[in-house]
């Protein structure tokens, strides 16, 4: 993969049959750097063996996210925020993935919004949602992978809260806390769902200088339920009650390294 030129944009170089090329992605359309494009760029392959890229520009010196996709012949290059809006949500540091449908979805950290984020495309526009938004979120470091049902998995490094874990179910991130025993802990994280839909994370610890790996396994759970059915009745001055409940097994992600 090619970074490309800041002042003339990405390019996306290849192998083919033995033979090396280069195609360029998107051209910088004025030469005063008003716009350059080109940073921090991410690529994923859909089923067609075709490239998803997602890469940082920059207009007037505000970050925004962009998004290019091989459609067989051409280059289609699309923003992912609008450059109309005042302190566009950056995408420092993001993670591409493409479902089954072949649609994209990345992850990324949003300056403007000191916030991770998720975008993905629905066929006609981006659908985007706050991962994690609370104070001290940044340090700018997320991975993504998609599993068998097109569920987003993510990890990222949550500054002085360490390393974290959220997955999406329906409308709702859903996080978990993977290590903070430390704040450097969670540098340069990546992230991948097997089959089972077991998650498997491998970070870097910069306090200990040490290499980690953690595995988040879906384990079921008893949970109690309200009562059922409450019965009273009486005899010899007292009140009886009577009651049936259920034990309702429910399916939860535990770390187990």
């Amino acid at each position: 993969m090619d970074g490309g030129d800041p002042k003339w944009g990405p390019g996306f170089s290849y192998w083919n049959t033995g033979m090396a090329g280069a195609q360029k992605i998107e051209q910088t359309p004025v030469p005063d750097f008003d716009y350059v494009s080109g940073f921090n760029i991410a690529i994923a392959l859909d089923s067609l063996g075709r490239p998803h890229i997602a890469y940082q520009g920059l207009l007037h010196d505000a970050d925004v996210l962009m998004y290019a996709y091989w459609s067989g012949s051409t280059w289609i290059v699309r923003n992912v925020v609008d450059y109309g809006v005042p302190a566009p949500a950056g995408g420092y540091h993001h993670s591409i993935a493409v479902d089954s449908s072949n649609n994209p979805h990345i992850a990324y950290y949003g300056s403007s919004a000191d916030a991770y984020k998720y975008a993905q495309w629905d066929g006609s526009g981006w659908e985007i949602s706050y991962i994690d938004a609370y104070d001290s979120v940044g340090w700018e470091n997320i991975a993504l992978a998609l599993d068998k049902n097109n569920t987003p998995h993510v990890a990222y490094l949550c500054g002085y809260y360490g390393l974290k874990y959220a997955y999406k179910s329906g409308t709702q991130w859903v996080i978990q806390t993977v290590e903070s025993s430390n704040s450097s802990t969670g540098y340069d994280c990546s992230i991948a769902v097997d089959k089972g839909g077991n998650v498997h994370i491998s970070y870097y610890d910069d306090l200990n200088r040490d290499l980690k790996y953690a595995k988040m396994e879906w384990t079921s759970v008893t949970t109690p339920t309200a009562p059922q059915n409450p019965q009273a009745s009486t005899g010899n001055g007292q009140v009886t009650l009577t009651w049936s409940a259920l034990a309702l097994m429910v399916d939860q992600l535990s770390q187990i390294i």
